[in-house]
């Protein structure tokens, strides 16, 4: 398989993960909102975003673990491989334990920090429970899912990672019509993830029969080896896991747990945004990774540039589609299970939060550039003031703007860091002006959101909004067709474009005129 070929591979399978956990969340959230209420929605919500902490826990194995498994596939060492494989799935044992220690901690104390209405202490103790040995047990099976990663069956993970969502949400919808409540939710979920690492341990012994697991091939020097390499990574994924989970923490503590509910909506639909783009950006890292130990800056400075202005112009299109369509879909979605006043709410947050969204896609090629150049310290040093500007900025303005004074100071802390001091950084990287950078991988996808919101303004004018699932349907795929050309007629160069038409011909198995 060539490598551009198993780029479009892996790209694709993202997407199709992408697409069933959307399709399941626009089946699953009405019936767990209509069936546990907004209090109870939120206080969901807040347990998964307290676990999600959970991750802080892993001091960096994960991506030091792919890196030395991919290198032993690479070179096909067994031994190599069962060392890396074998200290690594120990070590994370280790974590595990610890994880069950504190998750104990957390569901002795979660019930004393939310103000509780319906829902007893028992049971928001017992979901706690439930959930932190879920994340827990998947720390020791993270070798596996990662031999996966490093053997490039990111199709094989993601088709796990569908048929574990379609399972879940099966058993949600099940454990909810027969009146269950976050309980059952909290057990469906365990239930199914227990099932996903497992079939991940599965698969990953059937693509990389090489990989065992003994106690005799603990190796210190290797666990160091692994962990110098993602100490660094992982500090700056918990920064981000600090900035996206406080959220929901700070508005139920401050506020109250039915606060959370249109924020949750809100977030929950920009995080889908986010992963469109995100499968783009992160498959050019090992190319990015050869070029830079080849030494061809020139290259990598090409690939920067052109990736950047087409995922940018991508993120700007989507972004002016779902705050335009934000709305309507959430009417249509929710009118029977939210109220007005929350369907309102979290549509406004939406637009705003594409803000933040936008200027996060704008940098993510550059950041897969800085860790291929191995500047992942100071990409770590920079996502963690972000974070800690964030969270000040929440706790300051929740105090008195509510959950928009938290979704304000993620506008500003995100702004601040990805608009003006990631470019400045990436421009060093790379040895561009940064005024060169903003040139060619911002204004052609700026006129395009100019063009888009002049043509929705119209549209707005002209149509009604949409009002039945076909209306929106219909609306919707016109607008995204109509964005396409603008995309393709001022995104793209020209040179791009007679790439793009012939392929495009062929797709349709048309021939074009010449």
């Amino acid at each position: 398989m060539s490598p551009l070929t198993q780029v479009l591979r892996n790209i694709f399978f993202g997407w199709a993960g992408y697409a069933a956990q959307i399709v399941i969340t626009l089946l699953l959230t009405p019936l767990v909102l209509e069936k546990l209420g907004e209090t109870q929605y939120g206080l969901w919500t807040l347990l998964i975003s307290i676990t999600g902490y959970y991750g802080l826990i892993d001091i960096g194995f994960r991506p030091g673990l792919i890196q030395y498994l991919s290198r032993s596939i690479g070179e096909r060492d067994d031994t190599a491989l069962m060392r890396v494989a074998s200290s690594g799935f120990f070590s994370l044992l280790g974590i595990g334990i610890v994880i069950l220690v504190v998750t104990c901690a957390v569901a002795y104390w979660l019930p004393s920090f939310v103000n509780l209405t319906d829902t007893s202490a028992r049971d928001v103790a017992i979901c706690a429970l439930f959930l932190g040995i879920g994340v827990a047990v998947q720390f020791p099976f993270l070798v596996f899912s990662s031999t996966l990663s490093a053997a490039e069956r990111f199709d094989v993970a993601n088709i796990i990672g569908i048929v574990s969502r379609i399972a879940y949400a099966a058993l949600a919808y099940s454990a909810l019509s027969f009146g269950g409540g976050i309980l059952s939710l909290a057990i469906a979920m365990t239930v199914t993830n227990v099932a996903d690492y497992v079939a991940r341990a599965v698969f990953a012994k059937r693509y990389v029969p090489a990989l065992a697991i003994r106690r005799k091939y603990i190796d210190r020097q290797t666990i160091k080896n692994f962990l110098g390499f993602g100490t660094w990574t992982s500090l700056g994924n918990a920064s981000e896991r600090i900035a996206s989970y406080s959220d929901m923490v700070i508005i139920g503590g401050m506020l109250s747990a039915a606060a959370i509910a249109p924020y949750a909506l809100a977030t929950s639909m920009i995080s889908h945004f986010n992963r469109v783009v995100w499968p783009v950006a992160t498959v050019l890292f090992p190319a990015a990774t050869k070029l830079d130990a080849r030494g061809n800056i020139s290259q990598l400075q090409t690939i920067y540039l052109t990736a950047t202005r087409l995922i940018l112009g991508l993120a700007l299109a989507l972004a002016v589609v779902a705050s335009y369509y934000a709305h309507p879909f959430f009417h249509i979605w929710l009118k029977n299970s939210a109220t007005a006043e929350t369907i309102r709410v979290a549509s406004h947050l939406i637009t705003f939060l594409t803000i933040p969204a936008v200027a996060v896609c704008w940098q993510m090629v550059g950041r897969q550039i800085m860790l291929a150049r191995r500047h992942h310290q100071l990409l770590a040093m920079l996502l963690l003031p972000e974070s800690v500007l964030n969270l000040i900025l929440s706790l300051s303005l929740v105090q008195y703007l509510g959950v928009w004074g938290v979704a304000l100071g993620t506008v500003i802390s995100t702004s601040i860091f990805h608009l003006i001091v990631h470019p400045y950084f990436v421009a060093r990287a790379i040895s561009l002006p940064a005024s060169r950078i903003v040139r060619e991988t911002a204004v052609r996808p700026i006129l395009l959101a100019t063009a888009t919101c002049i043509a929705f303004w119209s549209q707005a004018i002209l149509i009604p909004p949409p009002v039945t699932w076909l209306e929106l349907f219909a609306q919707a795929t016109c607008s995204v067709m109509f964005v396409t050309v603008l995309f393709v007629l001022i995104v793209l160069y020209g040179s791009e474009r007679k790439i793009f038409y012939p392929r495009l011909f062929r797709l349709l198995q048309l021939r074009p005129n010449l």
